[in-house]
């Protein structure tokens, strides 16, 4: 997904503290027509 560029951040220090304070993702996958969402831990 490509988000507009009003929505995309350019400081990286922002970007690392939200990575350090809300340290969990998700990887959202398909199989067969069906969405899956895995959450995963983010390491910096």
């Amino acid at each position: 997904m490509y988000p507009p560029p009003h929505h995309q951040v350019k400081d990286i220090d922002k970007m690392i503290a939200v990575i350090k304070n809300y340290p969990l993702g998700m990887l959202i996958s398909t199989k067969d027509g069906v969405p899956y969402v895995t959450h995963i831990p983010i390491i910096y």
